[in-house]
């Protein structure tokens, strides 16, 4: 009688464990990733919207949390400075997700209002 009966089976499951845990790594650090960019681009968005409402608006900071809404992300701050409107957006993270890197994606974005010449003549 052999001592490595079955052993195969038990090196099939390890490596199979070992290939499963792999692929849920990279879901996860794929779900961060997509995340993480849907917040980044609602924050540009969200500073765009609010600089272009500068000219027409008292308040483009309202503009700035509609547009954070609909793209399902928190407003966390709105600030403007002149001509420069700063926003902060965040959103939670999914569970699987928020072990890895916190439980908030956060994103910073900028935007300033310039005069083009010869664009409002």
């Amino acid at each position: 009688m052999s001592l490595d009966r079955g052993g195969a089976s038990i090196a099939i499951i390890v490596i199979s464990a070992g290939v499963i845990l792999i692929c849920v790594a990279l879901a996860s650090i794929a779900a961060l990733a997509r995340v993480h960019a849907v917040v980044d681009a609602a924050a540009d968005l969200s500073a765009l919207a609010a600089a272009n409402q500068l000219l027409v608006s008292t308040d483009p900071c309202a503009v700035a949390r509609t547009v954070a809404h609909r793209n399902d992300v928190a407003l966390d701050s709105c600030t403007i400075s002149g001509a420069v409107v700063a926003v902060t957006v965040s959103k939670p993270l999914p569970a699987g997700v928020a072990a890895l890197s916190g439980s908030r994606a956060v994103g910073d974005a900028y935007a300033q209002l310039q005069r083009t010449p010869g664009a409002w003549d």
